[in-house]
Order: C-alpha cells, then structure tokens, then sequence
C-alpha cells in the first residue's frame, strides 16, 4: 500500500499579539518561517498549525496528537521557568502530551528548552548573556559527529540564532551533540520510548531576512545591550543583512558580517531539518 504524505504539526511559541508585532515589521511568524522551510525541502508534506500560547486555543491530546507524523517547536519570547505564566504552562502541558503520542519532534531554542524541563531538566537565564545573530564556532561533540542530525553537516559550524536562557541541567540519559563557548547544549537528543527528541539552541530555520526583521523589534534592546552603538549602527547593520539576503553574491557585505555558505546556503543551514524529517519522520510515515 502506498504511504499516504507526511503530516506534522507546526506549534507557534508566541502569543498572538507578538506574532502581530512580527507581522507589522515585515516578517513571518517563526511557525511560518518553519513551514516555509519544510515545504521548501518537502513540497508533498502536509501542514497544521497550532497556537500553544494562545489560551483560547484548545490543546489537542491523545488520538488528535498521534494521527501527525511529526511535530516542529519553534522560537518564543516566552521563558520557560516562568512556570505561573499559563501561556507558559499550557504549552509545558502540550509538550508532555506530544511525547505521550510517541510521535517525534524537532525543536529550536524555546522548543528544546521546553522538552527539557518536561523530561527533568533545568533551564535559567544564560550566565553569557545573550546570544544574538550568529551562534559561532559551534563544535560537533563525538556523539554528534556519528549522529544523524548531522549528516552532511561540518564538524565545525556557524548558525543564526537569538536566545537569552540556557539548559542548566539536562534530563537523564540526554546526549549533547554540539556546543560552543557560548552555551554548552547547542544541540542535544532525549531518548523517549520509541523515538527520540531532536533539539538545537540555535535556529537553522532562520534566514538573514527573517533575522533582520527581529533586530528591528529589539532594537532599543540591543543598544542597551551594547550590540549597537546607537540607532544609526544598528539600521546599518539590518540594511546589511537584508541586502545580503536578497543578494548572497555580495561578497563584500558577506565579508564586512563574517558570513560564509554556513548562513547563506539553505543546503548548509537546513540539514538539521532536511534529515529529521528523512530519518525520523519519512520513515514512519502513516498509511
């Protein structure tokens, strides 16, 4: 019997007015930017979406969880220690159903944080501080460079991404498979009954534009920060990056940013993605 097309659910981790916010600057929401990414690899799979900070949305459980294929947790300005948030909680709550299922995820940043703490693990405000833009020199562990996330990807990599907290503590039996000097779990596996979790600290789903778009939001933020100088260092910055996207043959503003084919080749940047999807998802694919 031929299998039918894959189906996975794409969960959003911001509430509805900051997915607005993302709207009113020119951007995706992170879930959309996600199912760009999926449709672009795999143009035949099926997607839902779902608002798991929204609290007017009902949470799927049980039988209207196992019927996907597979499920993606993207970004959010949420943090998950903030357990008496019910934005926060729901989707802690959503997260436990969805390993119940026994169906496999993937999940960036607020995603792998939120598996995280689900399985006994602990997340806190990242004594670095923030990481922003580009997560650099991120080293393939041992475990990492023989696991199949990995496959096609080099030893040694750059990454765009944009997080503040950090995994303190993993769960039991957790595997890391990168780090960097920034975060110690950039990417990391959690073995469930009969699938594995699959998460990075960093975003691979990013794209210069859709990063642009969020240094704008946060702009003030990131000159408090110290990233920029001022508002002139920073809209210089974004313009870079948007002309950049439009253009990755601009070999001058690609040196002027410190980027190479690790950010401006989609091949490069979604191969955490392209084999999830292959070895985790195609694989049991249900009739």
């Amino acid at each position: 019997m031929q299998k039918k097309d894959p189906c996975i659910l794409i969960i959003e981790g911001n509430p509805r007015d900051r997915c607005e916010l993302q709207h009113n600057h020119g951007s995706e929401t992170g879930s959309e930017r996600y199912a760009g990414v999926v449709r672009a690899l795999f143009p035949q799979t099926r997607i839902e979406f779902l608002h798991g900070a929204d609290l007017d949305q009902e949470l799927p459980k049980g039988a209207e969880i196992a019927k996907f294929d597979g499920a993606i947790i993207g970004g959010s300005h949420l943090h998950v220690y903030d357990r008496a948030n019910p934005r926060v909680s729901r989707q802690i709550d959503l997260v436990r159903s969805i390993f119940e299922a026994e169906i496999p995820i993937l999940g960036s940043c607020w995603g792998l944080q939120l598996a995280t703490v689900v399985l006994g693990g602990v997340v806190q405000p990242n004594v670095n501080g923030r990481e922003i833009g580009v997560a650099r020199k991120i080293l393939l562990t041992e475990a990492g460079r023989s696991h199949k996330m990995f496959f096609g990807k080099s030893k040694v990599f750059d990454s765009l991404c944009v997080h503040m907290d950090e995994i303190s503590r993993l769960p039991e039996h957790a595997i890391v498979l990168a780090s960097n000097s920034h975060s110690e779990v950039q990417a990391a596996v959690y073995n469930l009954k009969s699938s594995q979790f699959w998460g990075f600290q960093y975003h691979p789903e990013f794209n210069l534009r859709y990063l642009a778009c969020l240094f704008k939001m946060n702009v003030e933020e990131m000159i408090k920060d110290g990233f920029f100088l001022d508002g002139v260092d920073a809209n210089y910055y974004i313009k870079m990056l948007e002309k950049l996207h439009a253009d990755p043959g601009r070999s001058d503003i690609s040196w002027q940013l410190g980027v190479d084919d690790d950010l401006l080749n989609p091949n490069h940047r979604y191969t955490e993605i392209r084999n999830w999807i292959e070895t985790q998802v195609l694989t049991q694919v249900k009739n």
